[in-house]
């Protein structure tokens, strides 16, 4: 608390002063104003013979004066991070709050496109439904299963047009892949967010001077399959990422990897909104794509735009 500290340090020092005999100097200390400081402005003639017991004394009101300024700045420093806090989280509270009234309009707007005759537009929770019909998860909610479990799976190919992980990028004169390369396919099912796997296509235009192996310049955007193997059959599998632009194409399904089923065939992007109405076999950034009980999973995906990362490759000039 502020000035709580002021106090105590001033306490201590007249305490201190009446312990060494110097009632004086505590009476003065005494009868000052709270917040004003221990040491007191002292004149001293060039020429008089020094009181080095004075001068002591003055130093160490000074330092205890110090200790009080550096308390006080600490105290005031956590009230300042706590107000700071409490505003970002007022302002982070308030954000959530406007972003819902937008999504709010756009929902209405959307349906007013789609359905001339509804007049009200109510959020749902699990209270408007019986208890055990229905599980919210994420503000998702769907029918209650009989029983859910999490499945390994593991990648048994992955290809497209384009290669795995992050060669060529440079930045900082130096290439990430040394540090970080996102080309380890084991990144794709571990579930930890701290990992990342990443599929390229580098693009340039015909008239580039420099060329190497994985360059092209048919200027389409990068696509690959992946093929995931489950260690038992399931029914849905959760794809999360942070690209707006991924895309995907379709989604295949088998129990005998001999087989396959389409039951998805349509380009979709996982974090547009508008999916929510015109997707009707997706749920809008839940990344849940569910299909009949398979082993074999089959995802196609493409990006739709480039980041416009710097690039470089080594070149070796033989004579």
């Amino acid at each position: 608390m502020a000035g709580e500290h002021l106090s105590n340090q001033k306490k201590y020092r007249i305490e201190e002063l009446v312990l060494n005999g110097k009632q004086e100097r505590a009476d003065r200390i005494v009868n000052s104003d709270v917040y004003s400081p221990i040491f007191q402005n002292q004149f001293y003639h060039p020429e008089a013979e020094p009181d080095l017991e004075g001068v002591n004394d003055d130093l160490s009101d000074i330092l205890n004066d110090l200790f009080i300024l550096e308390g006080e700045f600490v105290v005031l420093a956590e009230s300042y991070k706590s107000l700071l806090e409490e505003s970002i989280l007022k302002i982070e509270t308030s954000k959530r709050e406007a972003i819902a009234a937008r999504e709010k309009i756009m929902d209405m707007n959307m349906i007013c496109n789609e359905d001339n005759g509804f007049f009200q537009v109510r959020t749902l929770t699990n209270d408007d439904f019986i208890e055990k019909d229905v599980i919210n998860n994420d503000n998702v909610i769907t029918a209650w299963p009989n029983g859910f479990t999490t499945v390994d799976c593991k990648i048994i190919d992955i290809v497209g047009n384009g290669i795995e992980g992050n060669h060529y990028v440079f930045t900082n004169d130096e290439f990430i892949a040394d540090k970080n390369f996102t080309g380890n396919r084991a990144a794709v099912t571990d579930e930890n967010i701290t990992t990342i796997y990443e599929y390229q296509k580098i693009n340039a235009d015909q008239n580039e001077p420099y060329v190497f192996t994985d360059l092209n310049f048919d200027g389409t955007e990068a696509y690959c399959t992946i093929t995931l193997e489950a260690n038992e059959p399931i029914t849905s599998i959760k794809i999360l990422s942070p690209d707006n632009e991924l895309v995907i194409r379709e989604v295949q399904v088998s129990m005998d990897n001999d087989k396959y089923l389409t039951i998805m065939d349509e380009a979709l992007k996982l974090n547009k909104r508008e999916n929510i109405y015109l997707k009707s076999k997706y749920i809008y950034e839940s990344g849940i794509i569910a299909f009949p009980l398979s082993t074999y999973i089959k995802i196609s995906l493409s990006s739709d735009g480039y980041t416009g990362e710097k690039i470089a490759f080594l070149h070796e000039h033989l004579e």
